[in-house]
């Protein structure tokens, strides 16, 4: 039935006679429904060029222009093109007439004279399935302006975040061509790292609002696949060393020296796909292998396979791999970090490019990613690839150290010697060596000793063996997190009656964060990034709580001893 309380419910009445629209009307009529009568086929073109309707009910013999010549015009004009048409006639209509109506845009076909109760049931369900399309149609409407919304934020955060990244790096970059000692030049440099990690994170996000918003386009050019991949390997090389794995590709010698595409957005993809290798393989290795599929006169297709020997993926995992902002699972990402924008951008650049990209993986043995793709054949090609030469494919730069900088997880006898008691010693438990720096040089300059271990498990180790008098404790850690760690030092602690100050430390800063963190058993909690005089007030006032207990819990024991000395 028609929603009299649905003010949207406009009937379109076409007929050559009056008694026909007045006797429409009388049927149909009832609160909320509205009507405009139209004696002739040009008369209803003008109505609908002023007025949107829910339905049209149109006699198909009418003089000058019939039914179907005027269904045929509204079909025509993109605003009228879905509004239902239901044709009323005199006639039986045969089945050519029949098709000739449906094919105009007709959704039914009625026979005169027409029984009430049928035409208030059909034109109900009719209207009602115009309206929800309105609704679904203005619906994304909004979507899609939002969309153009978001992507105009994310330009302009783009912006206005780069601009101050670009003085961190190019100041960074400035003052590493200075002269420096090892600990500046060091301290520089994870600057201007860190920045350029910050950058592509970024890039990154720039990069997906684009594609959802469909403004990134490919630039086809002429390009050298050897340099390409010789450059991904060189720029990889140093992140695959520091984990102690190797990283090789081989290239089939079919391959034309010179090809035509987005040798940019390959090279992105490439670099998406050994990042991630790298980052889940921790023996072992990462190969690279470019093979050739198909040549054609104009155009050759390859394939780019990234095989490691990391943790590999379940099936379930798999089907998780191309959505965006997702990884397999929480701990994965408290783990290894990471957006989970990786894959999904490439996935949407390799569609872009026409191609495809797949998994095979077995847990605990790997995974293999393949991408392939039809470039063109460049006028400039000559022929087949030359032999690789191993020495350029295994060209390597010179390591960066920063071993004198990371503290070590025990501690050294200088250290000791600053801290003769423990009242200025405290506990570090980050799985981030730069965040571990950091810390500690800032605990270095509130006159603290900071010593660091490298997730929760290694925390409760030490909480138990050293006598700390404050624990600066990460949320996110591998193997065991920030919660369950204090969950067990807090349990333990319990046994030997001691209470040492947690304070948990997150780069999440997000509503919840603080009670979560209190109810875990923390005693405070600080977001990261931290400067040095938030972190001065909170570190000194649980440091001097715990030395003010200490001094109470000694002179409770030494007049206890008193006591038992007197009896």
């Amino acid at each position: 039935m028609i929603d009299p309380t649905d003010a949207s419910t406009h009937i379109l009445l076409v007929d050559d006679k009056e008694e026909n629209l007045l006797a429409l009307e009388s049927m149909l009529q009832g609160p909320g429904i509205r009507f405009t009568k139209a004696r002739s086929g040009r008369e209803a073109l003008r109505c609908m060029l002023k007025q949107e309707f829910s339905l049209i009910l149109l006699d198909v013999q009418m003089p000058d222009v019939d039914g179907f010549e005027t269904a045929k015009l509204i079909q025509q004009r993109e605003r009228s093109r879905n509004t239902p048409i239901i044709f009323l006639t005199g006639t039986e209509s045969t089945p050519t007439q029949a098709h000739i109506g449906y094919s105009y845009g007709a959704v039914d076909y009625m026979l005169k004279p027409i029984a009430p109760e049928i035409l208030r049931s059909k034109v109900g369900v009719f209207v009602e399935l115009y309206r929800k399309s309105r609704i679904l149609e203005r619906q994304s409407q909004e979507l899609m302006q939002a969309n153009k919304l978001k992507g105009e934020f994310l330009a302009n955060m783009s912006h206005e975040i780069r601009t101050p990244m670009s003085g961190v790096i190019g100041l960074a970059e400035l003052l590493l061509k200075t002269k420096l000692d090892s600990e500046q030049h060091d301290l520089a440099t994870l600057i201007r790292d860190s920045g350029l990690a910050l950058l592509t994170i970024i890039n990154d996000i720039l990069d997906f609002s684009k594609i959802e918003a469909g403004k990134l386009n490919l630039d086809v050019h002429d390009f050298e696949l050897n340099t390409i991949i010789d450059g991904t390997i060189e720029l990889l090389h140093n992140a695959a060393t520091d984990k102690g794995i190797y990283l090789k590709t081989e290239i089939e010698p079919a391959i034309p020296d010179i090809l035509r595409g987005d040798s940019i957005r390959i090279r992105q993809v490439l670099i998406n796909l050994l990042s991630n290798a790298i980052k889940f393989t921790s023996r072992g290795g990462i190969s690279l292998k470019v093979s050739m599929l198909e040549q054609r006169t104009d155009t050759v297709t390859i394939s780019l396979s990234v095989s490691d020997t990391g943790i590999g993926l379940s099936e379930r995992d798999k089907q998780l791999l191309f959505r965006p902002f997702t990884q397999v699972d929480g701990a994965t990402t408290r783990r290894y970090g990471g957006t989970g924008l990786g894959l999904s951008i490439s996935k949407r650049l390799v569609d872009m490019m026409g191609g495809t990209i797949e998994v095979d993986s077995t847990i605990g043995k790997g995974s293999t990613f393949t991408f392939i793709v039809t470039l063109e054949r460049s006028p400039l090609a000559t022929g087949g690839q030359p032999e690789v030469d191993p020495d350029r494919v295994a060209r390597r730069s010179t390591s960066r150290s920063y071993q004198n900088l990371i503290p070590s997880t025990t501690l050294t006898t200088s250290d000791a010697a600053k801290a003769p008691d423990t009242v200025r010693l405290i506990l570090v438990a980050d799985d981030n060596k730069t965040s571990q720096l950091v810390t500690v040089l800032q605990l270095k300059q509130l006159g603290y000793v900071g010593h660091t271990v490298n997730n929760g498990r290694e925390a409760v180790d030490a909480a138990l063996k050293t006598p700390y008098s404050l624990i600066l404790m990460d949320c996110q850690m591998p193997e065991m997190d920030g919660f369950e760690a204090t969950g067990l030092i807090r349990h333990s602690e319990s046994e030997i009656g001691r209470h040492t100050p947690i304070i948990g430390l997150t780069a999440q800063a997000m509503e919840g964060d603080r009670e979560r963190c209190l109810q875990a058993g923390m005693d405070d909690y600080l977001s990261k990034p931290a400067t040095l005089e938030r972190l001065k007030n909170l570190v000194d006032s649980w440091v001097i709580k715990t030395r003010s207990r200490n001094d109470r819990d000694y002179r409770s024991r030494r007049s206890q001893e008193g006591e038992n000395g007197q009896s």
